[in-house]
């Protein structure tokens, strides 16, 4: 039974023992494949099904990538709340609400579920807009794909987040033929379900802001290429908070950077501040004050007696 699941789905059921690598997918019929370039181009061409408009649409993989600690869980809940409310994901547009579900693996169960509840309470998530949302709360379970797959299915999923990566490599992380496996299983994912797969993976040790956005990724670098979009987040120069914002988009044009700041449960975009990741060569900077910690300073040393009036 489970060597025909696996035939029909094209997804490996983990085992004691690692697999061989041809247990991955299943043999294609080239057949279905081939296109005559005349013939194809006298058909319509199909339309577009956006999930954030000018970055990704259904079908696509999708990478999120930062350092560790940089609430890279949090920016994807707020990402699934935006997605199946249709509001509008830090600037990017949503075309309309979708069926989201979320495959944590790294958070336990009870805070994370006190996580959604802060950023639902945000954001006024109607209780018809959550009833899109589904969490698998995976930690401490064997993954399963035939089973995931399943209930992406039974849930209709069009978007599905898998937080984080390293939890679901069979293998070592530095190897690209380890990583192909598991990127391969994310493409059967969105060929078996039609749904988006957003991927969270952790940066390297060191100063990520020293790299270009392509190049980050802890592991094989191939992370680092097998998407239709890839947002980096990176720890801001001089605000803690904050985070600088770098896209990749395979199939749209690309966005400059910006910085987004964690308040109240959220991010929004900031654009109060200089847009600078934190790099080795600043790292050792003493930190810039805000403008109105420079007026409060300012107020107070010119007016002493003015020291604790609020800067309006």
């Amino acid at each position: 039974i489970l060597r025909i699941a696996e035939d029909i789905t094209g997804i490996a059921r983990p085992t004691a023992t690692r697999p061989e690598k041809k247990s991955f997918g299943q043999v294609a019929n080239y057949n279905d494949l081939v296109r005559v370039a005349d013939q194809w181009l006298s058909e319509p061409d199909e339309p577009l099904e956006l999930v954030l408009e000018d970055a990704f649409e259904v079908g696509d993989k999708v990478a999120i990538l930062g350092q560790s600690k940089a609430r890279k869980t949090f920016f994807s809940l707020q990402l699934a709340m935006s997605l199946v409310s249709g509001e509008d994901f830090l600037g990017f547009k949503v075309s309309k609400p979708r069926r989201v579900m979320i495959i944590q693996l790294e958070v336990n169960e009870k805070h994370f579920k006190r996580r959604l509840r802060r950023m639902k309470n945000h954001f006024n998530t109607q209780t018809e807009h959550t009833a899109n949302l589904a969490i698998i709360n995976g930690r401490g379970v064997e993954f399963d794909w035939l089973e995931i797959l399943k209930q992406i299915n039974e849930f209709r999923a069009e978007v599905v987040i898998f937080d984080p990566i390293y939890k679901i490599i069979e293998g070592d992380e530095n190897k690209a033929e380890d990583v192909k496996a598991l990127l391969h299983n994310f493409d059967i994912i969105t060929k078996r379900s039609k749904a988006a797969c957003v991927y969270i993976h952790h940066d390297a040790k060191g100063y990520a802001g020293d790299r270009q956005a392509t190049d980050r990724g802890s592991g094989s670098g191939v992370l680092g290429r097998d998407y239709e979009a890839f947002f980096v987040v990176t720890r801001h120069r001089d605000d803690d908070e904050s985070l600088v914002v770098e896209t990749v988009f395979r199939n749209f044009k690309q966005r400059d950077p910006f910085v987004i700041t964690f308040d109240d449960n959220a991010f929004y975009i900031n654009e109060e501040i200089a847009c600078e990741k934190l790099t080795s060569s600043n790292a050792n900077q003493t930190r810039r004050p805000t403008t109105e910690a420079l007026i409060e300073e300012a107020i107070s040393w010119l007016h002493p007696q003015l020291a604790d009036t609020t800067v309006n």
